[in-house]
């Protein structure tokens, strides 16, 4: 009885600090201080881990790193935020990648309504290896012209990136269940 007790009361306290603690979920790479400390771009995959042929979307958070809320956070960006987003297939995830394939990103930027900082737009990345995405326009009138690549085509100083396009496992194999 007393083992069981014990047993219930350590996992009543794993589960209340995880749901406490805070959990990062984000795969994406922030760019902060860019046109000269103007603007934060924060970059990634809607959907982490990015899977080929299947549904995603291109991710992005705008923030101003100059003016701060109540909680010491860089405030959204919430209007004026006219970007445009090429997608680019690389031959590897490095700074001097080949580019294979590119494509500008059909449609605009869509606000997303939990989180006034996060734009993104709807992609399904066919092919499974590196992936960039250059975002050029212009936010509240500071231009913005950047490239982002997957893991290790990163430029942030702390080498948080976004996953590179994997591999989905399939099961069951085969036609035959």
């Amino acid at each position: 009885m007393q083992k069981t007790k014990t047993i219930n009361v350590a996992l009543i306290g794993l589960i209340s600090s995880l749901m406490i603690a805070p959990i990062s979920t984000s795969a994406h790479e922030p760019r902060l201080g860019i046109s000269n400390g103007k603007l934060n771009l924060t970059v990634g995959w809607r959907v982490e881990p990015a899977f080929a042929g299947q549904a995603n979307a291109f991710d992005v958070f705008v923030t101003d790193p100059n003016v701060m809320d109540d909680s010491g956070n860089p405030v959204a960006i919430d209007e004026g935020v006219n970007l445009k987003v090429k997608i680019l297939f690389l031959s590897d995830d490095t700074q001097n990648a080949r580019i294979l394939r590119r494509s500008m990103l059909i449609g605009n930027l869509r606000r997303d309504r939990s989180n006034l900082s996060r734009y993104n737009i709807s992609v399904l990345p066919t092919r499974v290896g590196a992936y960039g995405f250059r975002i050029t326009g212009d936010v509240r009138g500071i231009k913005v012209d950047e490239i982002f690549i997957c893991r290790g085509g990163t430029q942030n100083p702390d080498g948080r990136s976004f996953g590179c396009v994997e591999k989905i496992q399939r099961f069951p194999r085969g036609r035959r269940y």
